[in-house]
């Protein structure tokens, strides 16, 4: 598992150097929540450094709701679902609701 790909910057990811991560962050609905949930890493050196490095993530997070509002991609081809349709406009896969 690649952790970069939750952990890089908005800025980062616009280079051209991370273009394979940028892909897989559009088409991927699931990894886009995870991206947005993420608060950062827990070093763990000593437990007491870890609890206190947990605990302050933790407190810093934002206590408002995310939306589960993300693009759909086809499950076959990978091309973006238009909102209500139940077929894929690219190869016609039908789509699960």
């Amino acid at each position: 598992l690649h952790r970069e790909v939750f952990s890089i910057s908005e800025e980062a990811i616009k280079a051209e150097a991370t273009q394979a991560q940028r892909i897989l962050i559009e088409r991927t609905p699931a990894i886009q929540q995870l991206r947005k949930r993420f608060l950062g890493r827990a070093i763990h050196r000593s437990l007491e450094s870890w609890k206190k490095s947990l605990l302050d993530k933790i407190e810093k997070a934002p206590s408002e709701p995310i939306s589960s509002n993300t693009a759909r991609f086809c499950a076959s081809c990978g091309a973006r679902l238009i909102t209500g349709v139940k077929f894929c406009n690219e190869c016609g896969a039908r789509q699960a609701t």
